[in-house]
């Protein structure tokens, strides 16, 4: 299966050129709280889809205003290329990686997966053993949309769920709330 996100621009806008007039459509009729998020690398997946273990299914990324500052860090930006092209990278789940601690998004999934560090599984473990599938990719205040990108996402989702555990109810509502 060819993974759509190796096409996505390495600058903003960060749309997929088969999402692009979808998107375009919807913030043309939605004032700027609602709008699609293009300013921002789209997550439409964290963690590796062969390596993981655990699948949890997620509705869309959450936002956090310090992600301006995450993305823009050398580093982190190639972490997430890395992870939407399925490169390899020490922690394939990046937001676990130590060097990102300081990111909204390291400090939400440190938050949430501390019970399994704490009982002795280090960082990079985890990393390694955990994927998140986001339904909607793009960062979006309330998803109201469908782009062709989701179906790529549904043939991700159910090729990396054979004989794994999996979960839903994740939202970045919660996201928001634990980033503070």
């Amino acid at each position: 299966m060819q993974n759509p996100w190796s096409e996505l621009p390495g600058q903003s806008p960060f749309v997929l050129a088969t999402d692009i007039g979808s998107i375009d459509k919807y913030n043309k009729l939605h004032n700027n709280d609602e709008k699609i998020v293009v300013e921002s690398i789209p997550e439409p997946f964290i963690g590796n889809p062969q390596s993981a273990k655990v699948v949890l299914l997620s509705l869309n990324p959450g936002h956090s205003e310090e992600d301006a500052k995450a993305h823009s860090d050398g580093n982190f930006r190639k972490a997430m290329m890395h992870n939407l092209r399925h490169e390899e990278q020490e922690c394939p789940f990046y937001g676990l990686n130590p060097k990102f601690a300081w990111t909204a998004c390291g400090i939400w999934w440190r938050a949430h997966t501390r019970r399994l560090h704490d009982a002795g599984l280090t960082w990079e473990c985890i990393s390694r053993g955990l994927l998140v599938v986001q339904w909607f990719p793009y960062i979006i205040p309330r998803h109201r949309v469908y782009l062709q990108s989701q179906f790529a996402h549904r043939r991700i989702t159910h090729s990396s769920l054979r004989g794994r555990c999996w979960g839903t109810g994740l939202s970045s509502a919660c996201a928001r709330r634990n980033t503070g």
